[in-house]
């Protein structure tokens, strides 16, 4: 009886901390794919720049590789 019921809520942990895994990865996700928009605009950015005005963009005020 107790064996069962230990066995029980084991497996509930471990299901708990999958899922935690699972959220810790779902995260990670989110930033990669922030990090990448926030380098698209940058790049986007810096292409309208240089099309426009040269020197602002000389004097390193968007830095652009």
């Amino acid at each position: 009886e107790r064996a069962v019921r230990e066995r029980e809520v084991m497996e509930r942990e471990k299901a708990v901390l999958e899922r935690e895994k699972g959220v810790m990865e779902r995260e990670r996700a989110v930033m990669e794919r922030e990090k990448l928009m926030m380098e698209k605009d940058r790049d986007t950015l810096c292409r309208e720049r240089q099309g426009q005005d040269k020197e602002e963009h000389k004097m390193g005020e968007i830095s652009c590789t």
